[in-house]
């Protein structure tokens, strides 16, 4: 099964998070900005975090400019301190006829001065188990 995990960070939570769940996957994380898809993904893990209610543009530009033929099935995931970036992720994906397996995986993340240990260690270990149950089926 090809299997891929990207992630947009600006603060390194949602990189913590793409890292473990690149771990349970047994893939590498690949940042929007230096992914390249070669052939079709079998499962796509894709996260971000919301800035002021939206997703980066980054990562929105990613999104936008993949087909259904670049990925079967896709899943969410992010962190965030001010809610959850999965519902544009999701309408984007859905936009482009892409499915979505579950409600995905989210965590809080920092803002400002708070959430500096987030995700917390429980939480990527969570997230590590969660992509490893998803990719052995």
């Amino acid at each position: 099964m090809n299997v891929k995990v990207v992630y947009k960070s600006r603060h390194g939570h949602t990189k913590r998070l793409a890292e473990a769940i690149a771990r349970g996957a047994g893939v590498a994380a690949e940042s929007v900005e230096t992914v390249k898809i070669n052939q079709p993904i079998d499962l796509l893990f894709i996260g971000g975090a919301l800035y002021v209610g939206k997703i980066d543009k980054a990562l929105e530009a990613f999104l936008r400019g993949l087909n259904a033929g670049q990925a079967k099935k896709a899943v969410m995931f992010g962190t965030s301190g001010e809610g959850k970036p999965i519902d544009p992720i999701h309408a984007l994906l859905g936009s482009k006829n892409i499915p979505t397996v579950g409600d995905g995986f989210y965590c809080k993340g920092g803002f400002l001065w708070s959430g500096k240990n987030k995700p917390t260690e429980e939480e990527l270990g969570r997230a590590e188990e969660f992509a490893a149950k998803l990719v052995k089926g």
